[in-house]
């Protein structure tokens, strides 16, 4: 493991400042710690989010739910009311990973991982091009995996997000900081690589911390999340499809 510097900002503002190229924020730590155990990334400074009060906290509005980006998931989870109001949402939460990980991850940072592909993650996988590189293995080589099966490229990678699924359904905003301004889009986009090697959810978790993400009252009421693995034990999702509001009939 590289050394690297760790900064504990107490703003939004101080974070977004702090975020150059080579810096990474953290939180629960899950995804990132693993990252720079395996080599995939190697930071010269890591920016800690959770001493900031205004990523904290869940709050419920006239118009939805506010869910800050350093909430963890455990927490969100054992919110009152989520399970009757925000059922999708709850749903997700419960089958996320597992009681360990839900207990350090964050919202925010499950939204914000990088991909599931062993090609990405692998020690020796330099080439490939959410690394930087000019290759993505999965057209040539092995592709049984987590890739997209429609549409997809140059790279193939998909989100691995169970949360960023279901609140796509619900319709939720969210929003990040940059130094100077903040920016809100449709969540639907954190499932979607654009048409470059890095892809949105690559590129929007280095350089712009995610403060809020907030769920609508009247697409949350309803709604049903299947998640579909290819073991028996817990793995990441190779199928989860998400049904946000009412409707008569569905087929997938």
């Amino acid at each position: 493991m590289n050394p690297f510097d760790f900064q504990s900002p107490s703003t939004v503002g101080e974070a977004a400042a702090l975020l150059t190229q080579q810096a990474r924020p953290i939180a629960g730590g899950t995804d990132l710690l693993a990252e720079i155990k395996n080599g995939v990334v190697a930071p010269d400074l890591l920016v800690n989010l959770l001493n900031i009060a205004e990523l904290q906290g869940i709050t419920e509005l006239a118009d939805g739910l506010r869910i800050g980006a350093t909430t963890r998931i455990e927490d969100l989870l054992e919110w009152p009311g989520l399970w009757q109001n925000y059922s999708l949402l709850a749903q997700s939460c419960q089958v996320l990973a597992w009681s360990e990980i839900r207990a350090m991850g964050t919202v925010g940072g499950n939204l914000c991982q990088r991909p599931r592909c062993w090609y990405y993650r692998h020690p020796l996988g330099t080439r490939c091009l959410k690394r930087g590189g000019d290759h993505c293995y999965p057209t040539q080589g092995r592709a049984n995996g987590p890739f997209a099966i429609f549409g997809g490229g140059p790279c193939y990678a998909v989100h691995p997000s169970d949360l960023a699924v279901a609140l796509a359904a619900m319709r939720m905003m969210w929003r990040a900081k940059t130094p100077c301004r903040q920016a809100s889009c449709w969540s639907g986009l954190m499932c979607r690589a654009r048409n470059s090697a890095r892809g949105l959810f690559t590129s929007r978790a280095n350089s712009a911390p995610l403060t809020t993400s907030r769920a609508p009252a009247s697409r949350s009421r309803r709604g049903q999340t299947i998640t579909v693995c290819t073991m028996r034990g817990w793995c990441w999702a190779a199928w989860r499809p998400c049904r946000g509001g009412r409707q008569r009939s569905s087929r997938c």
